[in-house]
């Protein structure tokens, strides 16, 4: 995981579905943040039109939701891998490609970490 963590505990919390369950603070790392979540006026001028909230709430809502479906095997490996589709940051990307993610608890802090895995250009609309 990245040195630099984004806390996103609060927006975890209005999500809600595993979030709660687990209740322990959220943070995504700086790498997921940089590439998936933000988004700033330049990059609507060079790449079309996101909002930044939009985005941290798709990548929030598909790991909340899909947590909860599957608790069971997060506890007992304490890790959950899930994909969304995104447009990355990078000044010229108009396609979404699908954005491997994984949250993994950790259990000294006692927080849950969402890291950014991978980046595959979404060549087919099966999942």
């Amino acid at each position: 995981m990245d040195s630099e963590l984004i806390d996103v505990s609060e927006t975890a919390a209005d999500v809600g579905y595993g979030f709660n369950t687990i209740g322990a603070p959220v943070f995504l790392t700086q790498k997921l943040w940089n590439l998936c979540v933000h988004w700033e006026q330049k990059n609507t001028d060079e790449q079309g039109f996101q909002e930044q909230n939009a985005r941290l709430w798709d990548v929030l809502f598909i790991c909340g939701t899909s947590l909860e479906l599957n608790l069971q095997s997060f506890f007992n490996s304490m890790s959950h891998q899930y994909s969304i589709l995104v447009i990355p940051r990078d000044g010229t990307s108009t396609a979404p490609v699908r954005a491997q993610l994984e949250a993994s608890g950790n259990s000294e802090q006692g927080t849950l970490e969402i890291d950014l895995i991978d980046l595959v250009p979404n060549e087919s609309e099966a999942w």
